[in-house]
């Protein structure tokens, strides 16, 4: 994710498939699971605050790691920067508006 899109004002997409199927890629979950620790993969949004309560509370009662590995578009970008107005966008805002209504979005330090 964050190589490819800092390869993008060069015009490169380059990437490599660590999976050897059509899944997702690596399963975090599992891998957290086989170090003692505790894991929840999400792939809704409405799936997020349920799995950090329930993280905070493992977390608290198992005195563990726990992971909420929340499963996003393979080709989103990351906002990047260390501040606010560094963040350097690379497209368009979504403003989630529907077509039509007259709404604008302006992406940050726009």
């Amino acid at each position: 994710g964050l190589i490819r899109q800092a390869e993008l004002k060069f015009e490169m997409n380059h990437g490599v498939d660590i999976a050897f199927d059509e899944s997702y890629g690596i399963d975090h979950v599992k891998v957290m699971e086989g170090m003692g620790a505790f894991g929840r993969r999400v792939s809704e949004p409405e799936q997020i605050a349920p799995a950090l309560a329930w993280a905070t509370e493992t977390a608290e009662r198992e005195r563990r790691p726990v992971l909420v590995e929340v499963l996003i578009e393979r080709e989103a970008n990351a906002a990047m920067g260390t501040a606010l107005d560094a963040i350097k966008e690379w497209e368009p805002a979504d403003s989630g508006d529907p077509v039509g209504t007259g709404a604008t979005a302006t992406t940050v330090g726009d």
